[in-house]
């Protein structure tokens, strides 16, 4: 049943791109306003010759129920990482990963010295009893920890310095992993169910995917909202947060390099699986792109974000160098994302949405940091706003 009500939607990021459809399915025609030339909100990529270069390092999960339930997997073109990682120390590259899900990792992991034997076996416990559970029960645990205190109850200070650290940071985007143990177990849950993957042709073909299965609302693109355009309206949902909340950010910066030499095979590894750099100055983790007989190397700062593009290319050239024996030459593109994640969550899997008068909020700063968490705070805003129009 059509719903007479007038509904806009603030924000055509993942959030908002979900609220309208959900918004659709309840009779409404909503009229979305996106600041931006572009949908997809922190979700950008750009075309660079044959190569789809992503704003960040953008993996999708593909075990993120939000994903499965808008059928968005199989209408992607995904290239999966295999379920480990390569660590460099002393430019030898250690490969560790899942050996029951990829026989490849399996002598590598089971004599690799960057874990010890005890880790292992906590290792493998730990993914099963993980594999096992679910967001509601991991998010709804009453303990407080953040993630390192989580790690140093289990595993040694080499694992932890060598691999999780490196591994999370770039999930988390900060070093320290302060980030909450919930988040930690939620990723690792779905690490142990799925895989990470990226989409070749660029992580922004997602919003549009999803902008395509809108047949009644208005797209306004390049048109800010302002605030006295809520009197127009009998509801807004808002996807980002309250000016009396102001919402902190971890940032990163993406930059992607011609590769001028390096081992072949390690290359075509890189293509296949996350390269991770313990205690790094600068680059955290790293991966190579492949087009045809063409191939680029992806390297991610997480910190470091007051250093100039000069200096920062200079310094991630020359780790990669002596800590990976990778040469690279000139970065071809350099994406500073200062607004990359949201750094303080509630941590939730779900919550009641917040209102405001007309306004409704939504966006993953009001669950936990993810792309699951943007879907899902969506179309719970719109379920709110139909609630509210019953």
């Amino acid at each position: 049943m059509d719903s007479p009500a007038k509904v806009a939607v603030v924000g055509a990021g993942i959030s908002g791109l979900v609220a309208a459809i959900e918004l659709e399915q309840h009779g409404f025609s909503p009229i979305i306003y996106e600041s931006s030339a572009h949908v997809g909100g922190r979700l950008a990529s750009d075309d660079y010759g044959n190569f789809a270069l992503d704003h960040g390092f953008q993996v999708l999960l593909t075990q993120y129920p939000e994903l499965k339930r808008y059928a968005l997997l199989d209408a992607l073109d995904l290239q999966l990482f295999k379920p480990g990682a390569l660590i460099f120390e002393q430019r030898q590259p250690h490969k560790i990963g899942d050996a029951f899900r990829d026989w490849s990792f399996l002598p590598s992991t089971l004599f690799s010295n960057v874990a010890t034997l005890s880790d292992k076996l906590t290792l493998l416990k730990e993914q099963k009893r993980l594999a096992r559970s679910n967001a509601e029960a991991i998010f709804g645990q009453e303990r407080e920890q953040t993630t390192l205190e989580y790690l140093s109850e289990r595993y040694s200070d080499r694992f932890i310095e060598l691999f999780f650290t490196p591994f999370y940071s770039g999930i988390f985007l900060e070093t320290a992993l302060k980030t909450s143990y919930k988040h930690f177990e939620f990723v690792f849950h779905h690490f142990a169910l799925g895989n990470a993957a990226l989409v070749r042709n660029g992580i922004q073909r997602l919003p549009e995917l999803l902008t395509s299965r809108l047949s009644r609302s208005e797209l306004k693109l390049g048109q800010a909202f302002e605030a006295d355009q809520i009197e127009f309206f009998d509801a807004v949902i808002q996807t980002y947060a309250p000016s009396s909340q102001p919402q902190a950010f971890n940032a990163c910066v993406n930059l992607y390099f011609e590769i001028e030499d390096a081992d072949a095979l390690l290359l075509q590894d890189l293509t296949h699986t996350i390269g991770l750099i313990p205690q790094a100055d600068y680059v955290n983790n790293l991966h190579v792109l492949k087009a045809g007989q063409q191939r680029l190397l992806s390297a991610t700062v997480v910190g470091q974000t007051q250093m100039s593009n000069v200096e920062l290319e200079y310094a991630a050239r020359q780790e990669l160098l002596e800590r990976c024996g990778i040469a690279v030459s000139k970065a071809v593109k350099i994406y500073r994302i200062k607004r990359a994640l949201p750094a303080q969550t509630p941590m939730k899997n779900s919550a009641e949405v917040r209102q405001e008068g007309k306004l409704f909020f939504a966006g993953d700063y009001t669950l936990y940091p993810s792309l699951n968490a943007a879907m899902q705070s969506g179309r719970a805003a719109a379920e709110a706003v139909a609630k509210a129009f019953v």
